[in-house]
């Protein structure tokens, strides 16, 4: 799970905390209800990787990038 933090959004430790962890939790939610779905993730230590971004055209950016390759990858976007 790799979550991206928009540092122009000017929010404290605590506020990035909170809002990775929203986001955590609703990937989870969203892609993990079907059973055996994220098993491999779960057991095998459900890593977690929190990057920086400068701005959200950064975040435009690794959208592009993700659909135009086959990463597979999924997204959720918390709203502060």
């Amino acid at each position: 799970m790799i979550i991206v933090v928009r540092k122009d959004l000017g929010m404290g430790a605590g506020k990035i905390a909170a809002q990775a962890a929203h986001a955590a939790v609703e990937l989870y939610k969203k892609y993990c209800s079907r059973p055996g779905l994220c098993n491999r993730w779960y057991n095998t230590g459900a890593k977690k990787v929190v990057l920086r971004v400068r701005a959200r055209r950064n975040l435009t950016g690794l959208r592009q990038m993700r659909e135009t390759r086959d990463y597979r990858l999924r997204s959720f976007m918390t709203r502060v």
